[in-house]
């Protein structure tokens, strides 16, 4: 059985540890893994997913003992209740950043199954910078410095990822991003107990939505290309798939999928993301580190004004996920 590693709750389904300094110390066995699996050298913020995971996988994790005791003790905990898991401190601050993006990176293939952030170049180590287009070009939250209300990573994508990390290379300076967590079952339990958020909850689960993708996510990364996703908000097990402006973007474009039902679940909902318990606020400083489990929790972050805050996001399948 996996050993669970202690932590502090920080709220239910929350938890914040810290790690061994020594992970950090495998990044030359690591590399020439890497390198010989992908046949070049590679460089952390360029890696593409591999063709051959778990091979990849078993590879890294017999070669770095550091690395696989620190994914069995995380793996251990979103085995119990947690849906998300604060690291203050992951000892990586002395490395630059594309060998962080390398340690990053094979922590992720430790997991599961990195995917490529665009279907254009496929680049896992996907950089978090106020970058934004102007125009037509619908922008995501990571390429943006105002709030980014709660959501789900990937709503827009048919199969979202189970999991994200986010590493933070340089934290907002100005007092903004801040990040905010809340897991699943505190909005399903807060729509629960009236009679209005039960209907709700039925709409949500029965109506298919149409989800906007923003446009760096599409084949041409441009304007004018519009791409939807189609599904329910709310699954089975708590799950949800949400972001307030795919939406929205979605049903102003196809108003067919608009609905009177469907905007007072909405409501609903909304109301639980704002008043449901157990949020957990936290800025995550340099060198620290949290991974979400994307089924199960919701995420935000507050806007900010330095524009030289810098931070890494992996997504990634689970290792039970069927490729």
């Amino acid at each position: 059985m996996t050993e669970k590693l202690a932590g502090r709750l920080l709220a239910d389904g929350i938890e914040e540890i810290d790690i061994d300094p020594a992970w950090g110390e495998d990044l030359p066995v690591l590399l020439e893994v890497l390198e010989q699996h992908f046949g070049s050298a590679v460089a952390g913020t360029l890696l593409t997913p591999s063709s051959q995971p778990d091979e990849l996988r078993a590879a890294l994790l017999n070669r770095s003992a550091e690395l696989a005791d620190l994914v069995e003790k995380l793996q251990g905990i979103f085995l119990g209740d947690a849906s998300a898991i604060v690291i203050r401190k992951m000892h990586l601050d002395h490395l630059d950043v594309d060998d962080r993006g390398v340690l990053l990176y094979c922590l992720a293939v430790g997991m599961g199954y990195p995917t490529g952030t665009d279907p254009r170049q496929k680049q896992v180590v996907w950089p978090v910078t106020a970058r934004a287009k102007s125009g037509e070009y619908f922008a995501t939250y990571s390429e943006l410095d105002s709030e980014a209300e709660y959501h789900t990573d990937a709503q827009y994508y048919p199969d979202p990822e189970r999991y994200f990390l986010l590493y933070a290379v340089r934290a907002a300076r100005c007092g903004g991003g801040e990040n905010k967590v809340r897991a699943n079952a505190h909005i399903t339990e807060f729509l629960s107990e009236t009679p209005e958020g039960r209907r709700a909850m039925k709409v949500l689960q029965a109506l298919h939505v149409p989800f906007r993708i923003p446009s760096v996510y599409t084949d041409s990364g441009e304007a004018q290309e519009k791409r939807y996703t189609f599904a329910p908000i709310l699954g089975e097990q708590n799950t949800l798939r949400w972001r307030k402006d795919t939406v929205e973007k979605g049903l102003a474009e196809l108003p067919e999928y608009d609905h009177p039902d469907l905007r007072d679940a909405l409501e609903m909902l909304e109301s639980a993301l704002a008043e449901a318990p157990h949020e957990v606020r936290l800025t995550l400083e340099d060198d620290s580190f949290l991974v979400v489990d994307n089924h199960r929790a919701v995420h935000a972050r507050t806007a900010f004004t330095d524009h030289d805050r810098h931070l890494l996001r992996i997504r990634f399948h689970d290792s039970q996920h069927v490729r």
